[in-house]
């Protein structure tokens, strides 16, 4: 049981399936990339590029013509951005990053950057930044906080941390009503949709969780009543 403040009620035209993705990874871009993708001529990496969300803030990016810089770690993800607009694609460049991110912006750095990855990895992302540049933190994948010294080595960026309970918890019912509405459309339209590989029922949540595990998944895994 929960509470009725946070059930909402699907709209028509939105499978069941993409219902129940529909919280965390499409509002969380959803939230991050508004008043920021606002031009296409503006620089933007996305590190987790191949991950849930990563491809749906690419694509939000992509709807007002800006073709970010995406970062994978993996070679296996890169058919998961074969149909999204991308200025190029780095995969697992570790030291030379910074390097690269100069010579795709021809010297000029980048405006925004989405981190998912944090520690070292994020803090090599926000070296990249030109100054006033926004880094926005939202995830943890490598386990690691970005540096404490990332405020030191680079006090002229605009450093943000998002946490989407917070701001759930923090919104009234209507304004958080009105975001999943918006939600809504970017799924039903394909911005925000996510793939599923597979459904399980809940007496095989055993064989979910193995399949969850398989390497070079191309979709989420839904487990049902």
């Amino acid at each position: 049981m929960t509470d009725s403040r946070w059930c909402f009620r699907v709209p028509a035209g939105l499978s069941d399936e993409q219902a129940a993705f529909a919280y965390v990874n499409p509002l969380t871009a959803l939230l991050l990339s508004r008043s920021l993708l606002s031009s296409p001529a503006l620089h933007v990496a996305v590190n987790a590029a191949g991950s849930a969300i990563g491809r749906i803030l690419i694509r939000l990016a992509n709807r007002v013509g800006i073709r970010p810089i995406a970062i994978v770690r993996n070679p296996r993800s890169l058919q998961l951005l074969s149909d999204l607009n991308l200025r190029v694609t780095l995969v697992e460049p570790g030291d030379r990053l910074s390097a690269l991110i100069a010579e795709v912006t021809s010297g000029a750095g980048l405006d925004i950057v989405f981190d998912a990855v944090g520690g070292e990895e994020g803090a090599r992302l926000a070296s990249g930044l030109r100054v006033n540049g926004v880094h926005l933190h939202y995830g943890l994948l490598s386990g690691t906080p970005l540096p404490v010294s990332l405020t030191t080595t680079r006090p002229d960026i605009d450093l943000r941390f998002f946490r989407l309970r917070d701001w759930v918890h923090f919104v009234e019912r209507g304004e958080l009503a009105r975001e999943m509405s918006a939600v809504s459309n970017l799924i039903q339209c394909g911005v925000a949709a996510t793939p599923v590989e597979a459904c399980y029922p809940l007496a095989k949540i055993g064989q979910a969780l193995a399949h969850n595990a398989r390497e070079g998944r191309q979709g989420k895994i839904l487990v049902t009543c």
